[in-house]
């Protein structure tokens, strides 16, 4: 074919390729991606702590002869989990939201009980007035160095931080959970896995807008559920709620 691109040997040409419909999820394979869900805690209950959990299940730490850090965890005991946790907004200054983050079953020091990381969010982002409003988180994930933002992308919304002192290039953006190194030279975790919700025993909350995207730009959906809390409701959690 004449390479010109003015060629009339072009006019009948068709693109060739999927469209977004043709995008496919492997969760347990995909370890770069962004990830957005809506969080809001009932307020009649005066509920403060919700998570949202992913990573979970990973067959590679369910054998020790598959990971290097000897860990063998059983179904459900390996996950990572970012809390929301409004319990000291108050209305004072010093009365800070927390993003707390879990990371269990991935090595053997790894805890539920303490977090992983945590985080103050600013009161311009979560106080005494909106704490029980919907709270979009978004975030970001490169082979394990994790950014999170709520109710917006803009650097103001980061309510994360980074692992390294020096800045880009020399350092990296963001907090690495792999317990295995950082950057895309050394074997990745955590993968997007089994996904799911977790709320304590008198807790209640409402999720909302779960999506799974591309990382790089444009970032289009590989997974979305609306999650609409209606008898309709028909999706991969249903029967889970509050769970």
């Amino acid at each position: 074919m004449d390479p010109d691109p003015n060629s009339s040997e072009w006019n009948n040409a068709q693109w060739i390729g999927g469209g977004d419909e043709d995008l496919v999820l492997y969760s347990h394979y995909l370890s770069v991606f962004k990830l957005e869900y809506g969080m809001q805690l009932n307020q009649k209950s005066k509920s403060t702590k919700a998570s949202f959990v992913f990573g979970a299940n990973d067959r590679r730490l369910m054998d020790k002869d598959k990971n290097i850090q000897g860990v063998a965890s059983g179904k459900d005991e390996s996950y990572i989990r970012f809390e929301l946790d409004i319990s000291e907004v108050d209305g004072s200054e010093s009365g800070l939201a927390k993003f707390n983050v879990y990371r269990v079953g991935y090595a053997p020091e790894d805890s539920d009980e303490m977090p992983f990381r945590s985080y103050d969010i600013p009161l311009n982002l979560i106080n005494q007035e909106n704490k029980y409003q919907n709270h979009t988180f978004h975030m970001a994930c490169n082979f394990g160095l994790f950014e999170v933002f709520l109710d917006g992308w803009e650097p103001a919304n980061k309510i994360s931080g980074n692992d390294d002192t020096n800045p880009p290039p020399r350092g990296r953006v963001g907090f690495n959970l792999n317990p295995v190194g950082k950057g895309n030279d050394y074997i990745s975790f955590p993968m997007v896995a089994d996904i799911g919700f977790y709320v304590g025993e008198g807790q209640q909350a409402y999720f909302s807008n779960l999506q799974i995207k591309n990382f790089r730009t444009p970032s289009n959906a590989l997974f979305s559920e609306g999650l609409a809390d209606t008898d309709s409701y028909n999706g991969i959690f249903k029967g889970s709620y509050g769970k």
